[in-house]
């Protein structure tokens, strides 16, 4: 989602900044599902990585920080999800909810997160201020509760996406119709989150990170197009899924009695039913959970 992207954007920035060689990785969802899996870990390892930090995940990742440290490899972890019984065995585990809940950084989210590490790590206020940008991106899109110094931080970085230096998202904004200068929490909410969520949900979500980071013109508008494209087809697989799913309730009324609706079916994309289960919750008024059926018999949603 975007709060990954921006987050992996963002140490990437960073550390390039610091001299060192980085290269991303996002798992592609549709093949590999979220999180922190040893066989995309494995690839990593065998191409010469020596270090791996996570961004907005990996807090429950025991199995592959194991393997990477079998490997002689430390992981770092930067995540904000609730935590398991036991911390893995990372070299470094940055988590706002190993803070007391009354902490005013313990609601951040996983840009948030980063921006810590890397301001940190840059030790330098105007380095680590022209990264605010990602943190409203990010947080606003994952809608982090913003108060105190999350507050603070989105409203500067509004200020920073107003000034339209990131040309991937001056891109974006010329295709989808929208101003920078004028730009507000529901621009982003509305225009920026659903584009970059669409490359996550229907495909492979590295692009976004390139589009964040490129200072090349045409690649930002090639990258912009496919994404803008990747959005349309969201919304009609959307529409598509939402229009099964009430005329199943329309075939099968009874189902409407239950205290929640579970629909499934083989061929209704992952990717966006967890929208659709949104909007049957906001007309039906009562939980909604639909599942895409795979092939090895495990449903998913």
């Amino acid at each position: 989602d975007v709060d990954g992207q921006t987050s992996t954007a963002l140490l990437v920035q960073t550390l390039r900044t610091l001299g060192a060689d980085v290269v991303h990785y996002i798992p592609v969802r549709s093949r590999e599902g979220h999180g922190f899996h040893i066989e995309s870990l494995e690839q990593i390892l065998d191409n010469g990585a020596r270090l791996v930090i996570t961004c907005d995940t990996g807090i429950t990742a025991y199995e592959a920080v194991d393997y990477a440290n079998s490997r002689r490899v430390d992981v770092i972890l930067t995540d904000h999800h609730e935590l398991g019984e036991a911390l893995p065995n990372a070299r470094a585990v940055i988590n706002p909810r190993l803070l007391p809940k009354d902490h005013p950084l313990a609601n951040l989210a996983g840009v948030g997160v980063a921006y810590k590490l890397a301001e940190a790590l840059l030790n330098s206020e105007p380095q680590s201020a022209d990264l605010l940008d990602l943190v409203a991106l990010g947080l606003i899109a994952d809608v982090a509760l913003l108060q105190g110094e999350t507050r603070s931080l989105t409203q500067k970085g509004i200020e920073i996406l107003r000034q339209g230096k990131r040309i991937g998202l001056r891109a974006i904004a010329e295709l989808a119709g929208a101003s920078l200068e004028t730009l507000t929490e529901e621009t982003i909410g509305f225009t920026f989150a659903p584009r970059l969520n669409a490359l996550g949900r229907l495909g492979d979500a590295n692009p976004a990170v390139d589009l964040l980071l490129t200072r090349d013109q045409v690649r930002a508008r090639v990258l912009a197009a496919q994404i803008e494209g990747l959005n349309a087809q969201r919304r009609l697989l959307t529409s598509q899924v939402y229009e099964a799913a009430e005329a199943r309730l329309r075939a099968e009324p009874e189902l409407l009695n239950e205290a929640a609706l579970i629909l499934s079916h083989p061929n209704w994309p992952g990717g966006v039913v967890g929208i659709v289960a949104n909007k049957l919750v906001e007309h039906h008024h009562k939980p909604a959970i639909l599942l895409t059926e795979s092939g090895d018999g495990i449903l998913r949603g």
